[in-house]
């Protein structure tokens, strides 16, 4: 295995004890080691698999991520000879990013293309629309997806047909200190009987408020039509709670759950939506929080859900098997439990998860992450010009520019009833 970089490290271990401990920081930028293991006595491989990986799943300051990677590849290659596998460490996006890239190297310079990398749900329909993927619908050698929530495995389907496999997952939900946050119940009616004061992302500039969209699916029997109703009742909520100074207005210029984190973890912030990642690195760093589901008017689970999806790029038959063994050995239940932990991101498959070994005060938290992976909602599910007016409209009854029933009907009148 060679991993192109810039600082070295110590190379890894053949074998690295598995850590419980959470200790990760997924948003930091990732420092990996040049390291090439040479095999002693056996044919050169035939096949050199390039692999682009994002830098936050090989965070700078995650030794124990950085090595579980080393180990479980250099084992691949123990047990395939025909096979090295190069990591080549970028950034998911801006420019000379992983998407850019994708877009720019497949008109000009294919062969600088890699043969495997993992992309964002948003960033795969993109490269989607820019024909740099290969299908693995129909493929006998690609990885099942039978031991992941029906939801999760459509991060890597699109129009039905697979184009990705998804490795780790990010959900959304409340955290917050229960030294100051006690609702009866987190419904609508919970949070203003508990006078809960929440923090999340709505962001003027983002065009669309995934928690929202998650609440009002939730309520809504339709992802085609609009539904008024739920419509109505969801931004009579906000309405309400605005007015209740339930909604920390902060939250207009906050674009994404990592622009509060460190409010979050001071403390300043007693409850806010955040991902599962940003929760479990919050935890590993000390703070006393617990985690509940987004509020919803009934209590039903709901939550916007991401994930980093492994993706296939090559185009030449013998790249591609080898990369497809490689993916299998890579989703190894074992394998992805003890990496998914390392990294404080959950695992695309149920059983993975199952094998985490929680800290104390966790020990519900894999059931509870299962089940609102099981319940959760792709935010593209809601069309486009919907999303951007309930956007809008949430953004006016927040600000008192409008009122529940006047921003309900600029939505109706933009999209139709």
């Amino acid at each position: 295995m060679q991993v192109m970089t810039s600082e070295p490290l110590p190379t890894p271990t053949a074998a690295l004890t598995f850590a419980p401990a959470l200790t990760s920081t997924p948003e930091a930028t990732a420092q990996m080691p040049e390291v090439t293991f040479e095999m002693v006595g056996t044919r050169p491989p035939s096949v050199a698999l390039k692999i682009w990986l994002p830098e936050p799943l090989s965070p700078a300051d995650n030794s124990a991520a950085a090595a579980l990677w080393a180990d479980q590849i250099t084992a691949f290659e123990a047990a395939n000879g025909d096979v090295e596998v190069i990591i080549r460490l970028k950034r998911p996006t801006d420019v000379g990013g992983i998407l850019s890239t994708l877009r720019t190297a497949s008109a000009v310079a294919p062969g600088a293309m890699p043969d495997l990398t993992l992309l964002r749900r948003s960033d795969l329909l993109n490269a989607h629309q820019y024909r740099v993927l290969q299908s693995l619908q129909n493929r006998p050698s690609a990885p099942s997806l039978d031991d992941m929530q029906p939801t999760a495995a459509r991060l890597g389907r699109i129009d039905g047909d697979l184009y990705g496999v998804p490795y780790l997952v990010d959900i959304q939900h409340i955290a917050y200190y229960p030294a100051f946050v006690a609702p009866g119940n987190w419904t609508f009616e919970g949070i203003f009987a508990g006078s809960v004061r929440l923090t999340f992302p709505i962001g003027r500039t983002i065009g669309r408020s995934d928690m929202l969209i998650a609440q009002y699916l939730a309520m809504s029997d339709s992802q085609l039509s609009l539904d008024s109703e739920a419509l109505l009742a969801l931004l009579r909520f906000y309405d309400r709670a605005g007015d209740d100074g339930l909604i920390d207005l902060l939250s207009l210029d906050y674009t994404t759950t990592s622009d509060y984190r460190a409010r979050l973890g001071s403390g300043e912030i007693r409850a806010a939506v955040l991902s599962s990642t940003g929760f479990l690195a919050l935890r590993s760093s000390g703070a006393d929080l617990q985690f509940a589901p987004i509020p919803t008017a009934d209590g039903t689970l709901a939550a916007p859900l991401d994930g980093w999806v492994w993706v296939l790029t090559t185009t030449d038959a013998d790249r591609q098997e080898a990369a497809l063994r490689l993916l299998n050995w890579l989703m190894n239940t074992d394998r992805q439990a003890r990496l998914s932990q390392a990294l404080g991101m959950l695992p695309s498959q149920r059983g993975a998860l199952r094998l985490w070994t929680m800290p104390e005060g966790l020990s519900e938290y894999p059931a509870f992450a299962d089940a609102l992976v099981a319940s959760a909602i792709l935010p593209e599910s809601l069309p486009a010009p919907t999303a951007r007016a309930l956007h809008t409209a949430l953004i006016a009854v927040l600000t008192g520019e409008r009122t529940a029933e006047q921003a309900a009907q600029d939505v109706i009148a933009l999209v139709g009833a």
